[in-house]
């Protein structure tokens, strides 16, 4: 357990200089905060249905033909190479549900290779007696990122910054893979600590990943009071990495709260307003408050890129919004890493109650005032205004 010895030993070799000028308080006992992250490598696999129809052409039924030829088990999809679809071919997107299941990735040690054939449905492809037919099939990419979150179980020390505590993580520990879903494979490996975070972990990235692997880092930290030589007042002092490399932060009461006074007044704004929104009652008003919460989330990026402080705020105000399900949190969530405003779609504009409109207009209008307006949020304001009829400047 620490004490103020070991505080004032690591202050002696730390800047002893400072020590000379402070006396720290023995009867203020040493708080041990242990600040924990996830280190995620996380995988999305993309799965886009794709049809050919065509006519008399030579090179689509001798594909076709080779497709139906293939030896192929419990109906799996046929894999063939990108360049075998003609250059000429007429390509449509289309939203026909697929079964992954019969998909069969290109994989080593159960982690799908980046590069992937296409794969046709012997099923739903098929050419008539005219020469007229059908090629069905599925494209596949996968998307890998790294993030690196913390696990929120713990209070943390009051105006210590995050960076401080980041700065002293060593990630050398291998990932341990923590899901893989894709194909005949729906794996979950949790252990008991992670299992509990899984959610939480989901709502920060913004979505479920199909192949996961995580490995969690904990830097221990100590906060400590002393009382100054001249003028007796009492501050507080942080320790940060009391077992690997200590580095002492102090004052931590006189220091500028960087990370509340550099947010910007429209992410409080909305978070404060996420916090007052419920889900409940009619369907209407529960598709309204959708609507309203992605407005207000495109304000949020409107104007630039959103700090991972000011994400912070705006998860914690989805947190507590009354009525949202874990999923509907995380695809809220997923809008604050856009770098635009353009995930809106005419339907976002168009309320069920104009009651509702007015209060995301009112809203955003507060947002705007509050950092200052800019050309992009306007163009928000000014649409929401006329596709509502509201004709107020």
């Amino acid at each position: 357990m620490l004490d103020t010895t070991y505080i004032r030993q690591i202050l002696q070799f730390n800047n002893a200089d400072a020590l000379k000028h402070m006396v720290i308080d023995e009867q203020w006992p040493v708080k041990t905060v242990r600040y924990r992250f996830a280190d995620m490598l996380a995988t999305r696999i993309a799965y886009k249905t794709r049809r050919i129809e065509f006519a008399n052409d030579q090179a689509m039924t001798c594909l076709l033909t080779e497709v139906a030829s293939r030896d192929r088990h419990d109906g799996m999809y046929v894999p063939i190479e990108q360049e075998s679809i003609p250059a000429n071919a007429k390509i449509t997107d289309c939203d026909d549900n697929i079964d992954i299941t019969r998909i069969n990735l290109l994989a080593k040690d159960k982690t799908p290779l980046p590069s992937q054939p296409l794969f046709v449905s012997p099923q739903d492809s098929r050419m008539d007696s005219t020469g007229c037919g059908t090629l069905w099939y599925v494209e596949v990419s996968l998307s890998t990122e790294q993030r690196l979150l913390p696990l929120r179980n713990n209070e943390g020390i009051i105006y210590l910054k995050p960076q401080a505590v980041k700065t002293h993580l060593r990630t050398e520990t291998p990932r341990r893979r923590t899901i893989t879903r894709f194909g005949q494979y729906d794996e979950c490996n949790y252990d008991r600590e992670l299992r509990a975070h899984s959610e939480q972990l989901h709502a920060r990235l913004g979505y479920t990943p199909d192949i996961e692997e995580i490995s969690v880092h904990e830097v221990v930290c100590a906060l400590f009071a002393y009382r100054e030589v001249v003028g007796g007042d009492t501050h507080y002092g942080a320790v940060v990495d009391v077992e690997g490399t200590p580095e002492v932060v102090m004052p931590l009461d006189n220091m500028a709260d960087r990370i509340a006074t550099g947010m910007k007044n429209s992410i409080k704004v909305i978070g404060t307003a996420l916090r007052s929104l419920t889900f409940a009652g009619s369907h209407n008003n529960r598709a309204d408050n959708k609507k309203l919460t992605r407005l207000l989330m495109a304000v949020a990026v409107a104007d630039g890129e959103v700090s991972e402080a000011e994400k912070e705020c705006l998860l914690e105000g989805l947190r507590h919004t009354a009525g949202l399900t874990t999923g509907e949190q995380a695809a809220l969530a997923s809008l604050l890493t856009a770098s635009d405003a353009s995930f809106l779609s005419d339907d976002d504009f168009l309320f069920n109650d104009t009651a509702n409109a007015r209060k995301a207009l009112d809203l955003m209008k507060k947002l705007a005032a509050s950092d200052g307006e800019s050309h992009a949020e306007t163009q928000i304001i000014q649409r929401l205004q006329e596709t509502c009829g509201f004709l107020e400047a």
